[in-house]
């Protein structure tokens, strides 16, 4: 059985949240069409399935078989929606997005980071090798070892060979027929100098009961603007504002600093530079690339302008 694995890499301050996420919804997608194309719907059953692929995505309060049956009675099988209803219950049209660098912050605010760790992050740097590694390990048999974007690994070229060679272990079957145990890499870029506005004109409600407080401010962009109160920070040494939705006063992440930014920078163009290119020169890999300012509703698009003709290689029941 076999599947699609995305690299998704950039400099700090790209955003390739964004990106990640449109991924997700484009290989969703993908797999939502391979199981109909499976199951051998006729014309109109694919019609209203595409339709309304959103709602399988992403499951409102109604189940899937109510919603069909209402708006188009007798036009879709009960059997068929039953079996899309389980397919769906079953996570099998699941994605996966895997962040090393969100699961290693949530580890620190858990206080079930190694202290070693915790200080290379505060200093700037990145956590030890064999620390990621391990948890990237563990991330991905969470995740089945399919269907899966890593975001924030690779970072140097030891790592590459680390993932390289550990999914080749895995999965002998694409090594004998001549596959790459990757299938798409792709490259958020940007400006320097707009890396550092988005990252250094951060700022985020600490009041972790606020609603707001997973989302972020910056006050070098018109629409993340925060409400503006003329107050500093309690040491006094930047401008802030208050949170739109607990008037909480904002802070900037330790990790935000001008300082901090500078090295990340440089570890990109040190390490992950090279890596891009081990891909491209040692592996074979094309390089995708997303401009970072490029709007949300234009990159689904462009992403498949760029993969080509994608098709999910996942197929149920084979």
């Amino acid at each position: 059985m076999k599947d699609n694995r995305i690299l998704l890499m950039g400099p700090p301050g790209a955003g390739k949240s964004n990106v990640s996420e449109t991924l997700g919804a484009v290989f969703t997608y993908m797999l939502v069409m391979e199981w109909v194309e499976y199951q051998t719907l006729h014309s109109v059953q694919e019609q209203l399935l595409y339709r309304h692929y959103h709602r399988i995505v992403e499951p409102e309060d109604e189940t899937l078989e109510a919603h069909f049956a209402a708006e188009h009675p007798g036009e879709i099988s009960p059997s068929i929606l039953r079996a899309l209803e389980k397919a769906i219950a079953g996570k099998r049209f699941v994605f996966r997005r895997i962040s090393t660098g969100e699961v290693l912050r949530d580890r620190i605010r858990q206080g079930v980071l190694p202290d070693e760790e915790k200080v290379r992050i505060e200093r700037g740097e990145l956590v030890s090798d064999a620390y990621v590694q391990r948890v990237l390990e563990e991330l991905l048999v969470e995740a089945h070892w399919r269907n899966f974007l890593l975001d924030g690994y690779p970072r140097n070229p030891d790592q590459l060979e680390h993932i390289w060679t550990t999914l080749e272990k895995y999965d002998e079957n694409r090594r004998d027929s001549g596959e790459r145990p990757l299938d798409y890499v792709v490259h958020v870029t940007i400006e320097r100098e707009e890396a550092e506005r988005r990252l250094v004109g951060r700022r985020v409600c600490p009041n972790q009961a606020c609603e707001r407080a997973s989302l972020s401010y910056n006050i070098y962009f018109e629409n993340f603007k925060p409400r503006k109160t003329g107050i500093k920070s309690s040491n006094g040494d930047y401008e802030t504002g208050i949170c739109d939705a607990c008037g909480t006063e904002l802070i900037r992440r330790d990790d935000d600093s001008p300082e901090v930014f500078g090295h990340r920078w440089q570890q990109y163009v040190a390490e992950i530079l090279p890596v891009l290119n081990s891909l491209y020169e040692k592996y074979r890999m094309r390089i995708h690339d997303v401009p970072a300012k490029m709007p949300t509703e234009v990159i689904s698009s462009h992403i498949i302008y760029q993969m080509g003709a994608l098709k999910s290689r996942y197929v149920l029941g084979k």
